[in-house]
């Protein structure tokens, strides 16, 4: 046999009933379940969007789940931004080798110190009239590629073009967040995603 207090918003098992007395905490509202409260609040889920309330005379009820502060909502959607831009960012940019394999340079934030060199030591190699293959990139699958100064700017270019085009999109996702927020546009900040 179980009781139900609406004030704690828990079950109790009546065959403890003496240890609660004895600690003092046997709440004073608590009621007797029926059978078919036992089964759908106790053995029972919560429907998909409900929890465990109380209704007008105290008996267990299923209440919908008040959605979170739009402010929260709008935190939670800009973090979500963020992982998605740094799992873009960590996946990195398909490219198509000189020899015509498909491969992905990696464009992780560590990764930018690497692309930066390359790209200046390019450059100066193409200053120096250089057009043979002169540089080396590993890329994900670990293979090296020997590039000439001009593919080396081709690529380097292109991986801070890919870089900058997600960190545009989750500026551009934010903003719409801040936007949906100053208008209190819950359903809108909702709809974000990456």
């Amino acid at each position: 046999m179980f009781y139900f207090s609406a004030r704690e918003n828990a079950f109790f098992p009546f065959a403890l009933k003496g240890d609660y007395d004895q600690a003092g905490t046997w709440p004073d509202d608590a009621i007797e379940l029926r059978e078919d409260e036992l089964l759908a609040y106790v053995m029972g889920e919560a429907p998909t969007g409900y929890r465990l309330g109380s209704d007008g005379n105290g008996r267990p009820t299923w209440t919908p789940i008040p959605p979170i502060p739009i402010e929260k909502l709008a935190t939670l959607k800009r973090s979500e931004i963020d992982s998605a831009l740094i799992m873009d960012l960590e996946k990195g940019m398909p490219w198509t080798m000189p020899d015509g394999t498909k491969e992905v340079v990696q464009t992780r934030p560590q990764d930018e110190p690497n692309l930066i060199r390359l790209a200046i030591e390019a450059r100066d190699l193409r200053d120096q009239d250089i057009t043979v293959p002169a540089q080396y990139i590993r890329v994900l699958s670990n293979r090296m590629y020997q590039l000439t100064p001009g593919q080396m700017i081709e690529l380097t270019d292109s991986a801070t073009a890919f870089k900058k085009q997600l960190q545009d999109k989750s500026w551009q996702l934010k903003g719409a967040i801040e936007q949906a927020l100053t208008t209190n546009d819950r359903e809108s900040i909702e709809a974000i995603t990456w």
